[in-house]
């Protein structure tokens, strides 16, 4: 009886690192940073000039700065749990409402786009955001939170933008500021400075 505890207990010291790393919020597209900042702006540029909102929608899911995790949230999970609690939040905007904040990405260009090899990035999805339209599906995406994966030498940490890691920039945040609560400016208040 006692043997075959000491063996439970061995195997689940063994298998907790294991369920840790299978559990990481993991991208891999394969794309090694093959795509550039002008492909990545380009983009930004297509929902900027659109004609019409009329079917554009905008959902961010974000969970408070001071929340700390053991692994990182992935996108899905982010989704799940926004909203559920005081420490998680979610923001809907549709159509025109969108539109009329969208003066907030003239702040990003080319130059803020720095491209990184993806398959070098763990999400740790702290703030999501996507673009929608009913007719055209995803038109957008950014999760804000990746860092690098277990054995890889860097301190270069990153956000994703349509799933592609590029360099960790603040003003991938501050483009959304605009459509933010005041409940959700306080929770993320590090990113506003």
């Amino acid at each position: 009886m006692v043997r075959r505890m000491i063996v439970a207990l061995a195997a689940l010291v063994l298998l907790l690192p294991l369920i840790g790393v299978s559990s990481c919020g993991v991208i891999e597209d394969g794309s090694d940073s093959e795509i550039g900042s002008e492909e990545l702006f380009a983009e930004f540029e297509k929902l900027i000039q659109r004609q019409s909102f009329d079917d554009v929608s905008l959902a961010i899911y974000y969970v408070n700065e001071d929340v700390l995790t053991l692994i990182g949230y992935t996108v899905e999970q982010l989704i799940r749990v926004a909203g559920s609690d005081e420490f998680t939040g979610r923001i809907i905007v549709f159509g025109n409402a969108t539109a009329e904040k969208m003066g907030s990405f003239d702040l990003i260009s080319k130059k803020d786009l720095v491209p990184l090899d993806t398959s070098l990035y763990d999400v740790d999805a702290r703030v999501y955001y996507i673009f929608r339209s009913a007719k055209d599906g995803k038109l957008l995406d950014v999760t804000i939170g990746g860092s690098p994966r277990n054995g890889v030498d860097t301190d270069v940490y990153c956000d994703f933008v349509n799933g592609r890691a590029v360099k960790e920039n603040r003003l991938l945040f501050q483009i959304i500021v605009p459509f933010l609560t005041d409940d959700a400016r306080r929770g993320l208040s590090s990113y506003l400075d």
